[in-house]
């Protein structure tokens, strides 16, 4: 800000409030004391107030206050705004170049390497292949038709294991394959698998489940 503008806001300032509103305006501004902007009269206030806000780079902040305060001095104001422009040769600038340059370009590596990680990990489950996790084994069915040996989608399959728990049940994706997540102690026991898909006959197959065998196929008949 050169020495014509910071002169123009002060006097703005020192025309068109009294001591007082000039008080609650800088009252209204974060980490401002009146007390402590120099001099004693009116425009010296004024002129200590432009000087301190354009040190902290706020001058927008005190343009911002000032209309909120007298919505009548708004042409003022934007008059000021423009010869800030043109002293800066450009549009002013935003609150974002005030971050440091690493730490934008930190933060977008750390958001590409984020969207890297779900997208593969994505594609692995649409693959069938998802992400092995501590303490348990992958089981995979793969449901075809028993006629064309496509893959059937959307296909319901459902694992009633031995260990008595709640039969678990996965939905067939776009390859035909539901995944299931199984801890390792059901390695090798018996389980009851179930098939149903719209249009199909029901399927019940009795299995063991030996994640080295995989995936498990199913072959399901269409309803004559």
């Amino acid at each position: 800000m050169n020495g014509r503008i910071k002169t123009q806001l002060a006097n703005l300032l020192a025309q068109r409030f009294s001591m007082s509103e000039l008080e609650s305006l800088v009252f209204s501004l974060d980490a401002v004391d009146f007390e402590n902007l120099e001099g004693r009269i009116k425009k010296a206030k004024a002129e200590s107030l432009v000087a301190y806000m354009e040190r902290r780079g706020r001058v927008e902040e005190l343009l911002k206050q000032i209309e909120t305060d007298r919505p009548e001095l708004s042409d003022q104001i934007n008059e000021i705004r423009k010869s800030l422009q043109n002293n800066r040769g450009g549009k002013p600038q935003s609150s974002y170049s005030k971050i440091p340059v690493w730490i934008i370009a930190g933060g977008s590596i750390a958001l590409l390497l984020l969207l890297l990680v779900l997208g593969w990990r994505w594609l692995g489950n649409v693959n069938g292949e998802p992400t092995a996790v501590p303490g348990e084994f992958t089981y995979q069915v793969k449901v075809q038709d028993v006629v064309s040996g496509m893959p059937i989608q959307q296909a319901t399959v459902t694992l009633a294991t031995s260990s008595g728990s709640v039969p678990d049940t996965q939905i067939t994706d776009v390859n035909g394959i539901a995944v299931f997540q199984l801890p390792n102690s059901q390695v090798d026991s018996e389980a009851i698998l179930s098939v149903q898909k719209s249009g199909y006959r029901n399927f019940t197959q009795y299995i063991s489940l030996k994640p080295d065998r995989l995936p498990q196929n199913v072959l399901i008949e269409p309803n004559s």
